[in-house]
């Protein structure tokens, strides 16, 4: 069990270093049992030392604590996208924790309030910024027990499916919605041309027969006018020579 665990920082004994150590070994398990990863180093040894006996305290007092060494910083490549590379964090402030994200494309952060760091409550945290922003392609973590957990990778696993699915379903809505627009724009713009052609050959039908029937009808009206013109003539120039001839016959047989 004590494998699963990093050793406390080492302290600077007086005394027989060797000596005090080796009983520091011998009560770690006991160690691993009562202290909590998220505890500073002085709190978890004062854990490990009062559940060793009352002449622990006595002996904590003579130590002199070696300081704490930082891990280095690790520089990573600035990704190309926002919220692709995520890193996270737990930190404590005015004895308060707090779970932190960072985005390493645009250095965006977003900052939680834990009210306890239990597994469950780190994820529902992860997975709350996760549905706005987006499951991160990388997560970048100090690999503290509550990143290195499966249920969190399994928890990004869900949100990652998740985004996906709805990038895909977005992504068929808008196709959907592409070829209906298109294809009613083609029906209505089918159903113009049609209307317009129908129009079209309805007013040159009707304009074609209203210039046909004002021809046919002036034709008539001119072959009309000069047959009644016609006969008038011939009419009028058989009885006028009727009535020359017939009196001329009446003037000639005068005695």
């Amino acid at each position: 069990m004590a494998d699963c665990f990093r050793r406390p920082d080492p302290l600077v004994f007086d005394g027989n270093i060797a000596e005090n150590w080796r009983v520091f070994e011998q009560e770690y398990d006991i160690f691993v049992a009562a202290a909590h990863s998220d505890k500073s180093a002085r709190t978890r040894a004062y854990i490990l030392l009062n559940l060793a006996g009352p002449e622990a305290i006595e002996r904590e007092r003579s130590f002199v604590y070696a300081a704490e060494q930082k891990e280095p910083l690790l520089l990573h490549t600035i990704p190309e996208l926002p919220w692709s590379t995520v890193a996270a964090d737990i930190f404590e402030w005015h004895g308060q924790q707090y779970l932190v994200l960072v985005d390493s494309f645009s250095g965006w952060f977003e900052i939680d309030l834990l009210n306890n760091i239990t597994l469950a409550n780190v994820i529902c945290k992860l997975k709350r910024h996760f549905s706005v922003h987006g499951a991160p392609h990388t997560l970048i973590t100090d690999n503290g027990r509550q990143f290195t957990n499966s249920a969190l990778d399994s928890a990004l696993d869900s949100a990652l499916d998740s985004a996906l699915d709805s990038a895909l379903d977005s992504a068929l809505d808008s196709a959907l919605d592409s070829a209906l627009d298109s294809a009613l724009d083609s029906a209505l713009d089918s159903a113009l041309d049609s209307a317009l052609d129908s129009a079209l050959d309805s007013a040159l039908d009707s304009a074609l027969d209203s210039a046909l029937d004002s021809a046919l009808d002036s034709a008539l009206d001119s072959t009309l006018d000069s047959t009644l013109d016609s006969t008038l003539d011939s009419a009028l120039d058989s009885t006028l020579d009727s009535t020359l001839d017939s009196t001329l016959d009446s003037a000639l047989a005068l005695p």
